[in-house]
């Protein structure tokens, strides 16, 4: 018993050392490389005279999934999360190649709901509302 003790307890420092060691070798001596602004500004300047934008033949918001976590995500910054999520779940209808993405209310509430649309090709935003 006291063996098999002493044998797990080894086994648990040699994790813990390695660990240790990994970190130091490679985590502290390989910091993230970040881009820096002028080169973002410069690789923006070359895809927009190119116009090489690279755009998924299914869009940029592909699915209902994809609309409905923009939509709370945009919805909740500027209308308030807990407004929103009480406003689940959401309708989701592809019109046209639009997302229109609309909160609801529960049986009996009566108010207005958190409302966006997004194009699915791009991802940029046509309309973003609140309604009374």
């Amino acid at each position: 018993m006291v063996i098999k003790i002493k044998n797990i307890f080894i086994t648990f420092i040699i994790i813990i050392t390695l660990g240790i060691a990994y970190y130091f070798c490679f985590i502290k001596t390989y910091p993230h490389q970040h881009i820096s602004r002028q080169t973002a500004i410069k690789y923006f300047k070359y895809i927009e005279e190119s116009n090489r934008l690279m755009i998924p033949d299914e869009g940029v918001v592909p699915d209902k999934e994809t609309a409905i976590k923009i939509a709370s995500i945009l919805l909740s910054k500027k209308y308030g999360q807990r407004t929103i999520k009480s406003q689940m779940p959401f309708d989701v209808h592809l019109i046209d190649g639009y997302w229109h993405v609309g909160g609801t209310l529960p049986k009996g509430f009566v108010g207005g709901t958190g409302l966006i649309i997004i194009s699915k090709k791009d991802g940029h935003v046509i309309h973003l509302a609140h309604d009374q």
